[in-house]
């Protein structure tokens, strides 16, 4: 899945990249088991949709996005757990 994140990158298509994205983020919440989580989540799902599109359009935040997302990559590769708490904590107060 990672690798759609890249190639939307890439592309400079950031509707295809948000919805990789938000593919992506589903299967994480799963991983982690927090039914909870999830079902908040998935009732904001539209609103959670429309704000990153926004966002994304700022100078540099496309960017910086696929940036976070590499280093989560690199952290669940590596089972850092408490990185790739940080890492999330910080990419999605942006």
């Amino acid at each position: 899945m990672h690798d759609e994140l890249e190639t939307h990158f890439q592309n400079n298509n950031i509707e295809k990249y948000l919805q990789v994205n938000f593919r992506y983020n589903q299967l994480i919440q799963k991983l982690a088991g927090n039914k909870t989580l999830s079902n908040i989540i998935e009732s904001l799902k539209d609103k959670i949709l429309l704000s990153p599109s926004k966002q994304l359009v700022l100078e540099g935040r496309f960017k910086q996005s696929i940036l976070e997302q590499r280093d989560l990559l690199l952290a669940y590769q590596g089972k850092k757990a408490n990185e790739a708490k940080k890492i999330m904590v910080t990419h999605l107060q942006k």
